[in-house]
């Protein structure tokens, strides 16, 4: 490897190795590489560096440098030459083995072995050999030193100032020598030790002649030189600003080309950065700027610009500008991630915010702009979501209609529509719904019916009392033997026209479809029985069976009688055309879906029924099959009330969460489909038949409200147009409203009350005082000129009938059916004498002829004069004595005792609302009343002080059975206290014992044979002993208990989920089970031991005989009735109650 050898006077050589990547400077500073202390030696004085095929020295200075003796600016440098800085020698070395080694460098070896850079060498002449002069002669020569000018190439002169000056110094004074010398520099004595030049041998470079030319040349040069620079300047400055037009006209192509052409022609000019930015700049703004957009490479450009620019002077003042550019990327991404549906520009727009935020002003935060980019950001999400929801959607439409369910796929639609309505009108979506229509009408299909109707009847008991109630102004009237339809609990009553007297009466099950329909060309009345699933005919004014249609299915909707054909629809999707006069099926159509009660449009020629959803269905009658299928978009279940034809509209009502919206369809003629006319909005939901009169139309909505429109088929005017509302009361509504019109625009309704009402030009309103207050229970009708109103109580469910002038408002007759009885007391022996008392306050006694005779019991022995405004039920209890005992709330709690006579024996005010039925203890009356229970005697004994709870209960009182002398009263919070008559220092009820169960007791309890029976938590069965309230025995089931224990013949009946009845011993705590008995969904109504025997009537109507040791089935009597309660021994005779009030044998 090459390196330097070093020597100093006094000093042991040393090396310095040269490396071809950095050079080695040599100085008198000490930053220098070789660093030498000496007067002419400069800071930086010299660099040695490899160029090319070697080693060089360069002056780093205007100093020459002294190699091999040799003044030169810049050498290449060969193994042994010597480059002298004052006092110190460095000697060049190729290599330890290149012969130098050991050896010192002794004065100048002269130019021999140097080779000077090809810009330094010099022109020399050849040698000149002369003769030596002749010696000297002896003696004392005297000699005279001349100072010799210093060569060319010396420190101190330039070969011009060595002919100027030289001569003046070849004639001054001679000078001793030693004072000569004295004068003379280090650096003059080195020049003068330099070869002298004699005449004749001059450098012609030295020349005065050649020096001159050679200046006057430089200067020309250099004039030349400045000229074209400020020509080449000209030029510069007018490419760039060229370039830069174009960049600020926006045409950023040819900017790019300028810009590009100006850099490369001038690489080191002083616009060649400037230009670089502007090229970078026109790059990004080609991809960012105009209609054709690239925002990810305009990002990706904006990037590599800033790291380009980034460590140059003036970036600061690139800064708004790189943020304005971030902000257009990041804002015209967003909004072309909507507009082109392209989620990964989303990606680019956050982060060119990222360089929003980075380079924004620090004194001004772009708010503003980051909330454009946030918002752009979500519209932009929200438009590819509902792209991706539209491609989606519209992959399972057609994925549905492959698998042809046309309902499915408009269900799909419906999703979609109501999620975006905007895409109504696309018209992919549009196409794909004549799909759907098609694929619909295509699934309705012609079905071979089934059914077989019946003219037989059931076997319905025969011995039968039913309490009702019939009362008439009029009595004079006489009879005609037409029947008015009431429909109460789960039966159909006829009851005479102008008497109000009971006809006859048919169980027809609870929830009917719709109320009866009355032919209106024969005395016929059809009805749907919800217990055996069957259509029945009936003669209106007997009662007597004319056929029944066994279906097996429920229906849905109201039916509809057209002439003699009757028009079901059935719940799984079927429409029957009956036959009306025999009850046989003729026709059947199936759809995919179930369907509403139908209707008849104004042609007389077709029918119109709507989907459980989405769909109206056109039919036509001869023969019954689907003409077209509209599609309305109703969601499932929304269509409530029965559709109605008008004219050449039909009406469907569609239920939202808290407002319907009318549908008014208008009927197409010649092969023209259905179309939407009109709709409107109104409050509430519509659950009730709306009625028409004209072009009045009034429909009922929740909230007792009365919506009025006009309806018109007149070109030019609106078909629907919206009108006054009848606000209805402010109290909540109970029940349904019904709606009947009149002549002069008088409209009736019925709801909480009975009220005529009349449209005026802007308003709708009452024209008459509220009458009949109870809530309506069936359509008003309107028969032969009076109006007919059904309702009931709040507090009962007895259904209260009233002839009504519709006129004037007065009723002639009244008439009651269908009271729940909520107690009854018999005598013993063999005389019947029961007294029953209903939910409505009547109260029958009823004998051994009433029992035996009549089918209808109409006349009361008493009417508890209960408060218009009761809304709590009754609360009634069988006391000693075949006495009953009857409590009403509030607003004027009281307390009736009534005697075996049906009599009311006295009246009591209570001193807060009953909170269970009233027991006996012995011949008075315990009652429990909220927070209290107190005791009432009779035969002028003085008061009993109440019983209290603590003031902070919160506990109800679940019912008080009696116990010998003794009352047990249970809470809901699961207390059972043990309450005692004590007489000292004043009568009181006292508290004997107490158990806390800790949890809920919700059945009442019972309490026979010195045993208690409650059930807590709803799966536990605990029995006490009733003397001391010791519990006795518990018993845990698997599922819930649904019903009160019953203690009868020292058997405990429990029943299960309504699954099973669990007998039970009492003997032992783990009350074991003798046997169990299937219910199958039923409850039971009441247990009796009579003779030895279990008597058990279940809710169903099945009454049971049972041997209660081992769960034999001894007998059993189907009543065909939901029984209340029971049974009950009168005169030797078993009965069990319906729950219409009912006396039912039966045995």
């Amino acid at each position: 490897m090459p390196f330097l050898d070093i020597f100093q006077p006094g000093s042991a050589t040393e090396r310095r190795e040269l490396s071809k990547q950095a050079p080695v400077t040599i100085g008198s500073h000490p930053s220098n590489d070789i660093c030498i202390d000496d007067d002419d030696v400069e800071i930086m004085h010299c660099r040695v560096s490899w160029s090319k095929g070697g080693f060089e020295a360069v002056s780093a200075t205007h100093v020459p440098l002294d190699v091999n003796g040799v003044a030169m600016q810049r050498a290449v440098l060969k193994a042994g030459d010597v480059l002298r800085f004052g006092s110190v020698d460095l000697r060049f070395r190729d290599s330890e083995r290149d012969g130098f080694e050991g050896t010192k460098p002794q004065g100048d070896s002269g130019p021999s072995n140097l080779t000077p850079a090809i810009e330094e060498q010099q022109t020399r002449r050849p040698q000149t050999f002369r003769p030596s002069p002749p010696p000297a002669p002896p003696g004392p020569v005297v000699r005279e030193e001349i100072p010799v000018a210093p060569l060319a190439y010396s420190a101190e002169a330039t070969p011009l100032k060595r002919g100027a000056d030289a001569l003046p110094d070849l004639v001054r004074p001679r000078e001793p020598a030693g004072e000569g010398e004295s004068r003379l520099t280090p650096r003059m004595r080195e020049a003068l030790r330099a070869q002298q030049v004699r005449p004749g041998e001059e450098d012609l470079l030295r020349s005065p002649l050649v020096l001159g030319l050679s200046i006057g040349a430089a200067v020309l040069v250099l004039a030349s030189a400045i000229f074209y620079f400020i020509g080449s300047r000209q030029t510069t400055q007018e490419a760039f600003d060229s370039a830069k037009a174009l960049y600020e006209e926006g045409n950023f192509r040819g900017s790019i080309e300028a810009f590009d052409k100006f850099v490369e022609h001038h690489p080191k000019d002083s616009l060649t950065n400037e230009g670089r930015k502007f090229l970078g700049l026109s790059r990004i703004r080609q991809l960012i700027d105009g209609s054709g957009t690239q925002y990810q490479q305009g990002l990706d450009q904006l990037r590599a610009f800033i790291e380009e620019q980034r460590d140059l002077d003036g970036f600061e003042t690139l800064q708004p500008e790189i943020w304005k550019h971030a902000k257009t990327i990041s804002l015209g991404a967003a909004v072309a991630a909507g507009k082109q549906k392209n989620p990964p520009l989303l990606e680019t727009s956050r982060q060119a915010r990222s360089l929003v935020k980075t380079f924004a002003p620090k004194d001004v935060p772009p708010t503003e702009t980051l909330d454009q980019i946030e918002q752009a950001l979500r519209v932009s999400e929200s438009e590819i979501l509902k792209e991706d929801v539209y491609r989606d959607l519209m992959a399972s439409i057609d994925q549905a209609l492959s698998a042809k369910q046309a309902i499915k796929a408009f269900q799909i639609r419906r999703d979609l529509l109501v999620r975006y309505p905007e895409f109504a009108k696309d018209k992919k979506l549009a196409d794909r719904m004549q799909q759907m229509l098609t694929a619909e009408q295509q699934q309705v299909v012609t079905v071979e019916p089934k059914w077989k109707p019946e003219t037989t009847d059931h076997e319905w008991p025969t011995n039968v009392l039913s309490l009702a109630f019939q009362s008439r102004t009029r009595p004079d009237e006489v009879a005609i033997g037409k029947a008015v339809i009431v429909v109460a609990q789960d039966c159909c009553y006829g009851l005479e026209f102008v008497t109000g007297q009971p006809l006859w009466r048919r169980v027809i099950g609870f929830d009917t479809p719709f109320f009866p329909l009355l032919s209106p060309s024969l005395p016929h009345v059809i009805f749907y029985d919800t217990n055996f699933q069957e259509l029945v005919c009936l003669q209106q004014n007997t009662g007597s069976l004319i056929w029944r249609l066994p279906l097996g299915e429920p229906l849905s909707g109201r039916p509809l009688l057209v002439g003699s054909t009757l028009y079901v629809a059935t719940r799984p999707g079927q429409l029957l055309s009956i036959d009306a006069a025999t009850g046989g099926v003729t026709e059947c159509l199936q759809f995919s879906q179930p369907i509403t009660g139908p209707v008849e449009l104004e042609n007389g020629q077709q029918l119109a029924v709507a989907g459980r959803e989405e769909t109206v269905y056109l039919l036509s009658k001869r023969p019954l099959a689907c003409a077209s299928v509209f599609d309305l978009g109703q969601a499932r279940d929304s269509i409530q009330a029965p559709l109605m034809a008008m004219a050449q509209y039909l009406l469907a009502i569609e239920n939202g969460a808290a407002k319907a919206t009318l549908h008014l369809l208008q009927l197409g003629k010649n092969d023209i489909a259905m179309k939407s006319a009109a709709t409107a909005g109104i409050i509430g939901r519509v659950t009730d038949l709306p009625v028409l009169r004209g072009r009045d139309l009034f429909v009922p909505s929740t909230g007792e409200r009365v919506s009025a429109f006009s309806v018109s088929d007149d070109p030019g005017q609106p078909p629907l147009t919206p009108g006054p509302i009848y606000a209805g009361s402010e109290m909540k509504q109970l029940g349904p409203t019904y709606l009947l019109t009149g002549p002069d625009r008088q409209l009736w309704m019925a709801t909480g009350a009975l009220q005529r009402l009349r449209l005026t030009t802007d308003a709708l309103q009452g024209d008459s005082e509220a009458v009949s207050p109870g809530i309506a229970t069936q359509p008003l009708q309107y028969i032969s000129g009076f109006l007919f109103n059904a309702r009931r109580r709040p507090f009962a469910s007895s259904v209260t009938v009233t002839r009504t002038d519709r006129d004037e408002l007065t009723s002639d007759w009244q008439a009651v059916v269908g009271g729940r009885i909520l107690s009854w007391a018999s005598a013993a022996g063999s005389n019947a004498n029961l007294t029953a008392v209903s939910d409505i306050g009547l109260v029958y006694r009823i004998g051994a002829r009433q029992l035996t005779e009549g089918r209808f019991l109409i006349e009361t022995a008493s009417r508890l004069p209960l408060h218009p405004n009761l809304t709590e039920p009754l609360q009634s209890g069988r006391l000693n004595g075949n006495r009953l005992a009857v409590a009403c709330s509030a607003p004027e709690p009281r307390l009736w005792t009534i005697n075996p006579a049906g009599q009311i024996e006295s009246t009591l005010t209570l001193s807060g609302p009953p909170q269970a039925a009233p027991c006996p203890l012995g011949n008075d009356v315990v009652v429990p009343l909220a927070g209290k229970i107190a005791m009432f005697r009779g035969g002028g004994k003085g008061p009993v002080q109440e019983y209290a709870l603590p003031t902070n209960s919160t506990s109800r009182w679940v019912n008080v059975v009696v116990a010998g002398n003794q009352v047990i009263a249970a809470t809901s919070q699961g207390s059972l206290l043990q309450l005692k008559l004590e007489e000292s220092p004043k009568p009181y009820l006292a508290e004997a014992a107490r158990v806390d169960l800790g949890g809920s007791i919700v059945f009442p309890i019972t309490a026979a044979d010195g045993l208690v029976a409650a059930v807590h938590e709803g799966r536990t069965l605990l029995l006490f002993d009733a003397a001391q309230l010791q519990r006795r025995g518990t018993k845990t089931f698997e599922k819930p208990i649904t019903g009160p224990a019953w203690l009868a013949g020292g058997a405990i009946l429990v029943e299960e989920d309504r699954a099973q009845l669990h007998c039970l011993s009492s003997q032992g705590e783990e009350l074991a089970s003798r046997w169990i008995l299937p219910l199958d969904k039923t409850s039971v109504a009441g247990v009796l031991s009579r003779s030895g025997e279990l008597v058990i009537a279940l809710q169903s109507g099945l009454v049971l005989t049972i041997n209660p040791e081992n769960g034999q089935l001894i007998k059993q009597k189907q009543t065909l009735n939901a029984l209340a309660s029971g049974p009950l021994e009168a005169a030797s005779q078993l009965y069990v109650m319906s729950v219409d009030g009912t006396l039912i044998r039966v045995d």
